[in-house]
């Protein structure tokens, strides 16, 4: 398994993010991005949430293609 470190390079992370992180002793980087990765986790589930939700107002036959017109 990656460590927190290579996992937040996967997902992109800004240059400036990744020069703060890096500047930081080895401990704290990996402290520091596990919990950036859990906050990341958490929030694409919210959101996940929050759509499922929403969609909830459209006629169940309808849900999947409302779903693929506004996130295709």
């Amino acid at each position: 398994m990656s460590s927190p470190i290579e996992q937040l390079a996967q997902q992109q992370l800004p240059e400036q993010a990744q020069n703060y992180l890096a500047a930081l002793p080895e401990a704290q980087q990996n402290q520091l991005a596990a919990q950036v990765l859990a906050t990341m986790q958490e929030k694409d589930e919210r959101v996940e949430r929050a759509l499922s939700r929403a969609l909830d107002v459209v006629p169940a036959p309808l849900r999947r293609t409302v779903r693929k017109m506004l996130f295709s």
